[in-house]
């Protein structure tokens, strides 16, 4: 998860920063979505690997105040994702929203929280 709260921090800073520079004062909001990314999951609980499909939904609000400090706040979450294990067929669904809130002072100092919270559910074997 943190690869993708680095994708969306680099859009927004992309989007505040632009050919404006860090000087004037400013804001955007962007917000998109696209597909769940090509690849198997696996983990160490897993005895299996599941493919998972569906939709990855991004939204981030983006500042720039007028001594230049770049305040970023930005949520990802996921939109029926939904998988099926290789070997047993066993159906899950995977449901997660992440949180990033960052200040970066023009020097100063930098400030950044981040909130991640999964979860992936699945009725267990034997079911349909």
């Amino acid at each position: 998860m943190r690869w993708l709260m680095a994708v969306v921090v680099g859009v927004a800073l992309l989007a505040a920063t632009g050919d404006a520079g860090w000087a004037k004062a400013d804001s955007s909001t962007l917000r998109g979505q696209y597909p769940w990314p090509d690849g198997n999951v696996g983990g160490p609980c897993a005895d299996e690997f599941i493919v998972f499909h569906g939709l990855v939904h991004w939204v981030t609000h983006t500042t720039v105040d007028d001594t230049g400090g770049l305040h970023v706040t930005g949520e990802i979450n996921f939109h029926d994702v939904k998988g099926v294990a290789e070997t047993s067929g066993t159906r899950y669904r995977f449901i997660s929203v992440n949180y990033i809130h960052a200040n970066f002072t023009n020097g100063a100092s930098t400030y950044q929280e981040q909130e991640d919270t999964a979860r992936l559910i699945s009725a267990g074997p034997g079911t349909t």
